[in-house]
């Protein structure tokens, strides 16, 4: 029995639209599970947003034949594009399955396109396909069923394409000045690194010296980058997803903790370390010789050098010089760790004021024991009644701001440096009281705030609500007479 023809489907043209053809007996989507699909759409959206929908993805006005159920209207458009033979109704009912699971379509409710698109993978699967998010191209793809064939043929005609693009680019690479900008780019961006790891050791403190350096290697490796094309994806070197650890050094602190992470050295240094062992693959590759760079004809990358390693041996000697701070200091208070099981962290702590020399010490919730400056090793050394010293004062500061003390309300780097020195003899007395090896206060580069690792309370006075000042005034001028006295 002869087909009925049909119209075509997607076209606006009037004399396409006209012209007969037959239609696809084998469907790209089960009709069952276009048939989920529908239902699914249609529980979402009421039928004139479904129409408007449909209408913006491509589809014409003429094909869409309203039903009083909202589902089957769906439905007898997604079978008519999945059976039709023209090629770009197949592309309209891709983009109808991709476009209704972007979170524009849901009116920017991630959640509600998250759980629409779970559900259409769900029938999708049973169909061998699936949708994804494509990243390169910004928006969902949906990839259909595949025979084991056509993926052997896709992946060959990929191999052939990426052997040849590979051999291009190794005789470009391999060119003289080439070969020296790719020896120059391993240079820079270990001054890079050598950059971000001083600047780590205080990133509260960038002068502009260092972010002027910063900005200048940044662009020096940018300007490599796109003079040899390595953003271009083949398959000698993974450039596409490099970008710049900061915009720049003033702005790091926010754009760190605007992503809640943690702003050290340690956490950064892996994905420079990566990213360094991609260029020095280029360099192995296409034959450069690292020797080849002249500093004497690069007199800026010559001076930065110079400077940088100026300020690691600054640092150097700094740390030496706390770490012999540290071993000098002597602690002269008592030890409890022997009261204390062996699986106890900072967390299972809680220091509870109960006026201004005394305190209550609770594990895991339960009273351990009590304590005093003295015990805490907390006093004046030179006062016959030994008087708390700036370490509880500090402790008592902490006591009445949640366990923090944020850096950045602090006047100037005299006054910062003030607190690093209370923060870090407090440490080693905490340390040395409950016998425990690790610091008790989280690493401050994360948001630029100390903040204790052990739950703090004040005093009973100004415990209660949590409101204990009226204003932000008031509390800073408490904590400045605290610290004065």
């Amino acid at each position: 029995m002869t087909q009925k023809p049909i119209k075509s489907i997607s076209s606006k043209r009037e004399v396409e639209r006209n012209t007969p053809k037959i239609r696809n007996l084998q469907p790209s989507i089960k009709p069952k599970i276009l048939e989920f699909i529908a239902k699914e759409m249609s529980n979402l959206w009421a039928e004139k947003k479904l129409i408007n929908f449909l209408i913006d993805c491509g589809v014409h006005k003429k094909l869409i034949k309203r039903y009083q159920i909202k589902w089957k209207t769906v439905y007898n458009v997604l079978q008519e594009l999945n059976i039709s033979d023209q090629p770009n109704d197949r592309k309209i009912l891709f983009k109808i399955i991709e476009d209704a699971v972007h979170p524009f379509a849901h009116e920017g409710d991630r959640s509600s396109a998250e759980t629409l698109l779970n559900k259409l993978n769900e029938y999708l699967d049973l169909d061998k396909g699936q949708i994804t998010y494509d990243k390169e191209k910004l928006r969902y793809i949906y990839y259909p069923l595949l025979t084991e064939e056509n993926w052997i043929e896709i992946k060959n005609e990929r191999h052939e394409k990426d052997d040849e693009i590979a051999k291009e680019k190794f005789k470009f690479l391999q060119q003289p000045d080439n070969k020296e900008k790719i020896s120059l780019l391993l240079l820079i961006f270990q001054l890079l690194m050598d950059t971000v790891e001083i600047f780590c050791t205080n990133p509260l403190n960038p002068t502009r010296e260092l972010n002027n350096t910063y900005e200048y290697l940044n662009q020096q490796i940018w300007n490599i980058i796109n003079d040899l094309k390595l953003r271009e994806d083949v398959v000698i070197y993974n450039f596409n997803s490099y970008k710049c650890i900061f915009f720049n050094l003033f702005f790091a602190g926010q754009q760190y903790a605007e992503q809640n992470k943690e702003l050290s050295w340690e956490k950064i240094k892996p994905k420079m370390n990566t990213m360094y062992g991609e260029i020095d693959k280029i360099c192995q590759k296409v034959g450069t010789d690292n020797t080849i760079i002249n500093l004497k004809e690069h007199k800026k990358l010559k001076d930065i050098k110079s400077y940088l390693s100026g300020l690691k041996k600054k640092i150097n000697e700094e740390s030496k010089k706390e770490q012999k701070q540290q071993k000098k200091y002597e602690y002269k208070g008592i030890s409890i760790r022997n009261k204390i099981s062996n699986n106890v962290t900072w967390k299972n702590i809680t220091i509870r004021f109960l006026n201004s020399y005394d305190v209550k010490i609770l594990v895991k919730n339960k009273l351990h024991t009590q304590a005093n400056n003295e015990d805490m090793g907390c006093f004046c050394l030179n006062k016959k009644d030994k008087d708390a010293d700036v370490q509880w004062k500090f402790l008592q500061e902490l006591s009445v701001s949640g366990g923090e003390c944020d850096l950045r309300s602090k006047i100037n780097v005299q006054e910062k440096e003030k607190y690093r020195q209370y923060k870090m003899k407090l440490s080693l007395n905490l340390k040395k009281f409950f016998n425990l090896n690790e610091d008790p206060f989280y690493e401050y580069r994360d948001k630029y705030i100390y903040k204790t690792k052990f739950r703090i309370e004040p005093e009973p006075d100004l415990r209660g609500s949590g409101e204990i000042y009226e204003t932000k005034e008031e509390e800073k001028r408490y904590i400045k007479k605290l610290l004065d006295t």
